[in-house]
Order: structure tokens, then C-alpha cells, then sequence
């Protein structure tokens, strides 16, 4: 049983980024005798090195909420969502009636632009 065993091998797959990729001082490998006369067993261990793990934090919601929202007349809105294949299809948004200031408001579901109706 313990002659088939091999030392454990270190493959990097080229999906890792290269922050990711464990450098050569990260590797440890430490040969383990398991009694006899048998094979020796080398255990390797991998470790990461300490890389800023924090998570990006995008701003990009509170980019949105600075623009004013869109005054339209009636009760729909409709949001074009850009230009060709950079935008989003278009989209018609039933404004309702917003609790805090009785106006009419929408808000579009790919770009989160706002939409108020007019005031009567």
C-alpha cells in the first residue's frame, strides 16, 4: 500500500492572478517517516502570502443617488438605458405615488435612475 504512494506534487493553475500565485518561499515541505524501512512521504504545505484581503468597495450607487432625479409628464416614464449595445433595453416604469412627498416616482431596475412625475 505505501509503495504506491508518491510525494505529493505542486501544479499552479494560470487561472490563479498573479497576486494570487504562491511564491517559492511560501512552499513548505516537510518529509515524513512513517516507521521501517518504507517509503518517505513528503507533505507539502502551501500558504498564501498576506495580501490586502480586503474587499473593493464600489462607489457607484452613491454616483447614481447625486444625480437629480428626472421629472416626466404623465404616469410613465420610459428609460432608453444608452446607446447600442452599451445600454440596457428600454424599459417603462408606472410611476406610484411615493409615501413622503405624494408625488409620483420610479426608479429604472438596470440603471437605477430615478423618475418623478411633474408637480400638478
Amino acid at each position: 500500500m505505501l509503495s504506491r504512494l508518491r510525494p505529493l506534487s505542486l501544479t499552479l493553475r494560470p487561472s490563479l492572478r498573479p497576486s494570487l500565485r504562491p511564491s517559492l518561499r511560501c512552499i513548505t515541505c516537510t518529509p515524513i517517516n512513517l516507521g521501517g524501512s518504507g517509503p518517505v512521504i513528503h507533505e507539502t504545505k502551501m500558504h498564501y502570502p498576506k495580501i490586502n484581503n480586503d474587499k473593493h468597495r464600489s462607489n457607484a450607487m452613491s454616483q447614481v443617488f447625486q444625480v437629480e432625479p428626472i421629472e416626466v409628464e404623465g404616469d410613465i416614464a420610459v428609460c432608453e438605458g444608452g446607446a447600442g449595445a452599451l445600454g440596457h433595453p428600454v424599459e417603462y416604469i408606472t410611476l406610484k405615488v411615493h409615501s413622503s412627498t405624494d408625488r409620483l416616482a420610479g426608479v429604472c431596475k438596470y440603471c437605477s435612475l430615478r423618475y418623478v412625475g411633474k408637480k400638478a
